[in-house]
């Protein structure tokens, strides 16, 4: 046993590696082993280049952190440069706020309020962490079907949200304009006379090779608005900014489309009783073609029509309300005059809202 602990030993060099190459000679008592000088060197070299190559890999390695370190900071003075920009007056108000935090965190009462606000706020972002952690599992368990109807429902209830709020604010947005209007002096009547200029001049520049000849624009000569006629027959009230067209027919489905002139009832031309009736509000926009504000409507206030090419003045004389079922109002009479009349109040059926005038 001894023996072959020597013999482990000699086939081990002085730093303990083994030796492959080895040549054995046996016939007596002594085992010499001979060591093959070339296996040494080999291994010798191969030391030297693993050395050489930790070294490069070091060098690379620095070379590598080197531009890493500028990276960074060129990303870190992009940053300080945007930080500059920052305008003064954002500068000052974040240091009054910043002031009056440590102010008011030292006092008793209101240090206590904010700390409970500050941990309120923690609390709900911690919420909304948890729902969003929630729904992105849930988004990951499902399938291409369960997802698409997912998204499909979501984008339905924003919709859904939307048109919640326009049936809401719709009703309010006649009042709303017309108290605005009033306030800022803004025209109610809509510029209708510059449009209608407008309309005429071009008109007469398509019908006329010499249109400057013809409407005398060299002598700066100004069109009167009460000479301009627009298509079709309408109604307009400028106190309360009214433009519809008057639109004939047999059924409740024609005001739909406009101001809708009684069956029976006669005409402006003809004289009698001109019976024009309107809803007080659609859902359709625009406003000015319903009778939102026939209430706002006072005496004195003119009232046009243009009938087939012929403008009709009307002076209001009378305002008052009767039941539904006082259809006299449409009865005709000797003298020309003009009856408007729609539901009141708002939102109800209950009575109707009668305006009478007369010709100017």
């Amino acid at each position: 046993m001894k023996k072959d602990k020597k013999q482990e030993k000699a086939l081990k060099g002085p730093s303990g590696k083994q030796f492959v190459n080895k040549s054995i000679r046996l016939g007596s008592k002594e085992e010499v082993y001979k060591i093959d000088n070339d296996s040494e060197k080999a291994s010798q070299k191969n030391g030297a280049k693993k050395s050489e190559a930790k070294k490069t890999g070091d060098k690379a390695g620095v070379n590598n952190s080197a531009q890493k370190k500028s990276k960074t900071q060129n990303a870190g003075k992009k940053k300080v440069k945007v930080k500059k920009k920052k305008s003064k007056i954002r500068q000052s108000l974040g240091r009054f706020s910043e002031n009056w935090k440590k102010k008011t965190r030292n006092l008793p009462i209101i240090g206590k309020v904010l700390q409970a606000r500050d941990k309120r706020v923690a609390k709900r972002r911690e919420k909304r962490a948890q729902r969003r952690q929630l729904r992105k599992e849930k988004l990951g368990k499902m399938n291409i079907f369960q997802k698409s109807f997912y998204y499909s429902t979501k984008v339905i209830s924003i919709v859904l949200f939307f048109v919640s709020i326009y049936l809401i604010v719709a009703p309010f947005a006649p009042e709303l304009d017309y108290r605005l209007r009033k306030m800022f002096g803004i025209d109610l009547f809509g510029n209708r006379d510059g449009e209608l200029v407008a309309e005429v001049l071009g008109d007469q520049d398509e019908n006329s090779s010499d249109s400057a000849d013809d409407l005398d624009l060299e002598d700066e000569e100004e069109v009167n608005p009460e000479d301009l006629i627009p298509d079709g027959n309408r109604l307009i009230i400028p106190s309360i900014g009214v433009d519809v067209a008057i639109v004939e027919g047999d059924d409740e489905d024609t005001l739909s489309r406009g101001a809708w002139r009684r069956p029976k009832t006669s005409t402006p031309d003809k004289g009698g009783n001109t019976v024009l009736t309107g809803h007080r509000f659609q859902y359709k926009p625009p406003n000015n073609k319903t009778f939102y504000n026939l209430d706002k409507v006072q005496l004195d206030d003119e009232i046009v029509v243009y009938w087939f090419g012929t403008r009709h003045s009307y002076k209001v004389s009378s305002i008052f309300e009767v039941e539904p079922d006082q259809i006299e109002i449409e009865d005709d009479t000797d003298y020309p005059i003009l009856t408007l009349y729609t539901c009141t109040p708002l939102w109800t059926a209950k009575k109707r809202l009668v305006v009478i005038a007369e010709p100017i």
